[in-house]
C-alpha cells in the first residue's frame, strides 16, 4: 500500500467517524452567523431521541389508520367509499 493510498484510507475513516455527528450539529442551530436565543437551551441526545421516538409512533399509527381505512373502502366494492379512502 503506497502512501496516496494510506491518505485516501485515512481521510475515509475521518470522514465515516464524523458523518454522525453532522446531522447533530445541523440540528443544534451551528449555522455560521446564527446566534443562540436566550434562555433557550440546546436539546439534550436523549431529548432528541424521545421526541424522534413519538414522532415515530405518531407516524406508525397515522400509516396504520389510513392502511385500514383504504382496506375496508377496498372491501366495500364501494367506488365513492374507495375514492373517498384515497383522498
Amino acid at each position: 500500500m503506497g502512501l496516496k493510498e494510506i491518505k485516501m484510507a485515512t481521510a475515509m475513516s475521518l470522514a465515516l467517524a464524523f458523518a454522525p455527528a453532522a446531522p447533530v450539529t445541523a440540528m443544534q442551530g451551528a449555522e455560521p452567523g446564527q446566534q443562540k436565543q436566550p434562555g433557550k437551551q440546546m436539546m439534550t441526545m436523549d431529548e432528541m431521541m424521545k421526541e424522534c421516538r413519538k414522532h415515530c409512533q405518531e407516524t406508525a399509527k397515522s400509516i396504520d389508520q389510513t392502511t385500514k381505512t383504504i382496506d375496508e373502502a377496498g372491501q366495500s366494492n364501494d367506488p365513492a367509499r374507495m375514492r373517498a379512502a384515497l383522498d
